[in-house]
């Protein structure tokens, strides 16, 4: 079953058993472009190893500029 990540959001506000499981990394993960990491190392110059796949996925949805903000 595919679920966007507002679909998620909401049953997770809705289901106390589902919020566990919408914070589970492999639900995010697979939202998460392939080149995520590289898009972190560009955009954030820090290390964020310690972040989930949904904080992950919530930095990477914000507008964010990289390249001295030209992009």
């Amino acid at each position: 079953m595919y679920m966007s990540p507002p679909e998620i959001c909401k049953l997770a506000r809705l289901n106390r058993t589902f919020r566990g499981a919408a914070s589970a990394d492999f639900v995010w993960e697979s939202k998460l472009p392939a080149n995520y990491g590289y898009l972190l190392k560009k955009l954030f110059r820090k290390d964020l190893g310690n972040r989930t796949k949904k904080e992950i996925y919530a930095l990477l949805s914000r507008p964010n500029s990289f390249d001295g903000g030209t992009k």
